[in-house]
């Protein structure tokens, strides 16, 4: 029995349309035009999909068998910022991959932890719906691979690159010791993923005043995230 013509046509055409989507459009890296203010800028492309405050490495308003979930089960690093915000940004299929510095600063440490790896495909629903969500409320959050990347420049952040399970591979560009410049290139996640960013609510005697919410898409080295110069008010 002959193939049908209309079938095949279909089969190259997803073909063409995935390996178009996999050599070209994903691993696209534009240029960014980084903001001249003196702001956290985003280390990710994607939507938005919680910001949570957090309090002596708890993070309240998550919450796994009745006990608040720690902040070290996402970083799986001993916490080293006691209060503050962490922000997941969850990168879809068609987002830049690219990750980028949030600040200038230099790379402290950058740990790879492995893990079989679990689907992020309810977050795509999420994200497409733009429903909001809880840091570690998935099991994926707290297992899945990563790279939990610290920066210490006028103030201290975590960048945590999570692979999906279809990923299988986080890549961070720069070594312990690295200079990085605000907005300059750090690494890469292969296909879906998601980056949390984790930064303290204060940095001296200043507030650390947040300039996104929940729902909205954010650019790599383009969207400021926070402001750095916002003073306390008594």
């Amino acid at each position: 029995m002959a193939f049908p013509t209309n079938l095949l046509l279909a089969l190259l055409l997803g073909a063409g349309i995935y390996w178009y989507w996999k050599v070209f459009l994903f691993y696209r890296d534009p240029p960014r035009k980084i903001p001249k203010r003196d702001s956290l800028l985003s280390p990710a492309d994607g939507n938005i999909v919680y910001i949570r405050p957090f309090s002596q490495g708890k993070i309240p308003d998550s919450v796994k068998k009745g006990k608040s979930i720690k902040l070290r089960e996402i970083t799986h690093v001993k916490d080293t910022i006691p209060d503050g915000y962490i922000i997941g940004i969850f990168m879809n299929p068609l987002s830049v991959h690219v990750n980028r510095s949030p600040i200038r600063g230099k790379v402290i440490w950058a740990k790879h932890f492995r893990h079989s790896n679990l689907s992020m495909a309810s977050f795509l629903l999420r994200a497409v719906f733009g429903l909001h969500s809880s840091p570690g409320k998935e099991l994926w959050e707290r297992e899945n691979e990563r790279n939990t990347i610290f920066i210490r420049g006028k103030l201290p952040v975590y960048v945590i690159q999570i692979a999906d399970s279809i990923v299988n591979r986080v890549v961070c560009w720069k070594k312990p010791g690295s200079e990085v410049k605000r907005g300059e290139r750090i690494g890469i996640i292969k296909m879906g993923s998601q980056v949390d960013l984790i930064l303290p609510k204060k940095f001296g005697k200043k507030n650390l005043k947040l300039l996104v919410k929940e729902g909205q898409y954010v650019h790599a080295g383009e969207t400021p995230i926070a402001n750095l110069l916002a003073r306390d008010r008594k």
